[in-house]
């Protein structure tokens, strides 16, 4: 199965093709949904300060800590975050308490409630997060 969705980059508003989901996990079609950007990244800029103190606390173990994470998360027709992962970990290669980063940030992003996606159905986002030292 193919389904189109919007992924966020910094970059701006991009169309991509979501994998298939595993056939064993899904019980039912899958409705997809719409969100304007500008709403995502209002309820990810609220979340910020808990994202920026996930790495704050890190760097307080690994000074040179740095890089890139990409957030996949599933917005579902409620708004509320249904699942989420690391797709793009540039910041835990070796790093010294960057896997606390990472799953810091997961644990705030499940969190985030966003308003109810038009149509009803879920919206699948791809977020980046940059992280460099003061």
């Amino acid at each position: 199965m193919k389904c189109s969705f919007l992924m966020l980059s910094v970059l701006g508003l991009i169309a991509c093709d979501q994998e298939p989901l595993d056939d064993s996990t899904v019980t039912e079609d899958v409705v997809l949904g719409a969100l304007d950007k500008s709403l995502i990244d209002d309820v990810v800029r609220e979340g910020m300060p808990e994202i920026r103190s996930c790495y704050q606390s890190a760097l307080a173990v690994d000074p040179d800590l740095e890089g890139k994470i990409v957030v996949k998360f599933v917005i579902a027709a409620s708004g509320e975050v249904s699942r989420s992962e690391i797709t793009d970990d540039e910041i835990t290669d070796d790093e010294i308490g960057a896997e606390d980063v990472t799953d810091c940030i997961l644990d705030h992003v499940d969190g985030f409630v966003f308003p109810p996606p038009v149509g009803n159905g879920i919206v699948i986002v791809r977020y980046p997060f940059l992280f460099t030292p003061g």
